[in-house]
């Protein structure tokens, strides 16, 4: 998710759309070109990032601020705003479930939850699951 929601162009080495692993040119193995071994829903999920990004423009620019961070919760959030809407990013960067508080600016907010494409309010706390997150997309 921050890859597609942070500043500057995604890149994704060969084959980490459909789950290939290995990083480095030289142990990487040729792709799988079997769309039966391939990982369909993470590739899907890749296919998705791809179409917000091109739909939202606060997905693409550069405006970025860092939000409620807390020294050593593993909580990241952030937002991004343009003219037209503002993006605000939750991850949850560990290993167990974590409740998240809101900053008072967005709580009570009217947004849409950009994976899910569900229209919500934002309430006081979210719980989110270990390595989860939550974009949220406020229209101006």
């Amino acid at each position: 998710m921050l890859l597609f929601t942070y500043p500057g162009s995604p890149c994704i080495y060969y084959g980490s759309e459909v789950g290939m692993s290995g990083g480095e040119h030289k142990n990487r193995q040729p792709m799988i070109w079997d769309e039966a071994k391939q990982n369909k829903e993470l590739f899907l999920f890749i296919k998705k990032l791809i179409q917000l990004r091109k739909t939202y423009e606060s997905f693409r620019i550069e405006n970025f601020q860092w939000m409620n961070i807390e020294e050593g919760n593993n909580i990241i959030m952030y937002k991004k705003e343009c003219e037209k809407e503002v993006l605000y990013v939750v991850l949850n960067n560990d290993s167990i479930s974590k409740k998240i508080a809101f900053p008072e600016e967005i709580k009570g907010l009217k947004v849409k939850e950009c994976i899910e494409e569900k229209d919500i309010l934002i309430d006081k706390e979210i719980e989110l699951l270990p390595y989860n997150y939550k974009v949220y997309l406020q229209n101006k």
